[in-house]
């Protein structure tokens, strides 16, 4: 009989968490467990990849409403809205959301799990400590050190966590977090699964990549916001070019900070050396013709996107984020202090260097990122082989 397996994720919006989860999906042996997941915030315009095989669940609407932005809401000046986010926030606060979370799951789930995962930090934690699984585990995937997305309700939170049958981290760096701000003892580390085959496969499909062959082209991949940092990078690359270095830069992704990048580049002249494309479905391409990798990021949980361009032989230049240490070595990258002054100090080197982006090359040309054994930790998890 197979085993049942619940996965329950904020939404299903592509991205972050969600890319994770399908990675994860993608690789389990599907024969041997009957998995489903609840969408707590399902939203009708998801574009996923979930494999068919796998349900999708909608949670409760009335938890529609636990990530929106108070100050979000008064701006739409929606009471209604504004009633319901304070409700359900008194309710985590004094623990009577367990008695809502119960009455959901009743109502959403008609069958019994033998494990049950809380995918995505927060609200998810809430719900599955609600439930009544054989095996409770939270996936932790947020260096809390640097940015806690659960901070406001850290009391209850607190109080969830060693409750659990069993905690996984995606990095070392984050099992510590976790370990030192909410006292949890004991923490699985499981790095994330890559669908390398996928990136190798989609960074062959033919696209018009606007690179300069006579110069440098550098690029990154990620949401324009403030976690990013690409504020930051903007600068670095506008001194170094004001400096005489001959380079271009490229950021793949769309996001909230876009205008403010798009006026800082037009201010500043740099149309033609800092170039935003957008977002792009298929951004392997990208990577795969580039020099260099750059990630600039305030703070990750794993850097997943580093692993991908190591995959396409791409070697890198990150910012000091939780979880590179287990990805770069000083053979295919560097790692720069998380300020501007370093990062900027580091990427002069390559630029005076430039051999050096032809040995980190040839250094990856071997490079095998490990998804099996990463797979296997994760079904013997789900066996109960390991607690």
């Amino acid at each position: 009989m197979k085993k049942k397996i619940l996965f329950v994720v904020d939404n299903l919006k592509m991205g972050g968490v969600t890319k994770v989860l399908v990675n994860l999906l993608k690789k389990i042996n599907s024969s041997k467990y009957e998995i489903d997941i609840l969408v707590l915030h399902f939203y009708e315009d998801m574009v996923i990849e979930i494999p068919k095989e796998i349900n999708i669940l909608k949670g409760g609407s009335k938890f529609s409403f636990i990530d929106e932005n108070i100050g979000k809401i008064l701006k739409e000046k929606n009471i209604i809205k504004l009633l319901k986010k304070i409700s359900l926030v008194l309710k985590i606060k004094t623990g009577l959301i367990l008695k809502s979370i119960k009455k959901d799951r009743n109502n959403n789930l008609k069958k019994n799990y033998d494990v049950e995962i809380a995918f995505g930090d927060g609200f998810p934690f809430f719900y599955v400590n609600g439930g009544n699984s054989k095996k409770r585990i939270a996936w932790l995937h947020s260096d809390v050190s640097v940015k806690d997305y659960s901070a406001r309700y850290y009391k209850q939170i607190k109080k969830i966590l060693p409750k659990m049958d069993m905690c996984i981290a995606v990095s070392e760096k984050v099992a510590q977090s976790y370990k030192e701000r909410y006292g949890v003892s004991k923490i699985t580390v499981v790095n994330n699964v890559i669908d390398d085959a996928e990136i190798i496969e989609k960074s062959n499909m033919q696209e018009a990549i606007p690179y300069d062959n006579k110069q440098l082209n550098f690029v990154s991949v990620g949401r324009l916001d403030y976690s990013k940092n690409y504020e930051m990078l903007f600068r670095v690359v506008k001194r170094l070019i004001n400096e005489g270095y001959d380079f271009k830069t490229y950021i793949v992704g769309d996001g909230a900070d876009r205008n403010k990048l798009e006026s800082l580049i037009k201010d500043n002249n740099m149309q033609e050396n800092f170039i935003l494309l957008g977002r792009k479905d298929n951004p392997y391409p990208y990577v795969k013709n580039a020099d260099l990798f750059l990630l600039s990021s305030r703070y990750e949980g794993l850097p997943t996107v580093i692993i991908e361009a190591l995959i396409l032989h791409i070697p890198c230049l990150s910012t000091e984020v939780a979880g590179i240490r287990e990805i770069i070595n000083s053979s295919i990258g560097v790692i720069s202090d998380n300020d501007e002054y370093s990062y900027y100090l580091e990427l002069k080197k390559i630029l005076d260097d430039k051999g050096i982006i032809t040995i980190f090359k040839n250094n990856l040309k071997n490079y095998k990122y490990n998804n099996l054994t990463i797979v296997e930790s994760v079904e013997r998890i789900f066996d109960n082989e390991e607690k």
